[in-house]
């Protein structure tokens, strides 16, 4: 069921990818803003390596907030950092882990493939 999803999740970037071609680059809506409101709502992020060096735990305020995985390159975050910024930007879920995935890339110098959220 598991790979079901993974699979599902690959289709989805593949086709974001594509579409990006054709869109003029860095022009996502309300990015400037969401990447300003990210930088103030998750600063000081401390990174934590696990035992095996394979993730990543992101932590602020004792509380694990972006799980970041060295092998898949995947990026495991919050659901209600992303409802946050979906309701205050009044954009779509796509559009939003877009820029989500664009900030980290940015700030962390690390490549993500998959976004998957968190409760």
């Amino acid at each position: 069921m598991d790979s079901g999803r993974i699979d599902e999740a690959k289709l989805i970037n593949t086709l974001k990818g594509i579409l990006r071609q054709f869109l003029p680059d860095e022009e996502i809506p309300m990015e400037k803003q969401v990447r300003r409101y990210l930088d103030i709502k998750l600063k000081n992020l401390s990174g934590v390596t696990n035992s095996d060096g394979d993730g990543i735990f992101f932590i602020k305020d004792g509380k694990s907030r972006l799980v970041y995985n060295n092998k898949t390159k995947n990026l495991t975050y919050l659901v209600e950092d992303l409802l946050n910024i979906m309701k205050m930007f009044k954009i779509d879920e796509d559009t939003a882990e877009e820029i989500f995935k664009k900030w980290f890339q940015s700030n962390f110098g690390l490549e993500v493939n998959l976004m998957y959220n968190q409760n």
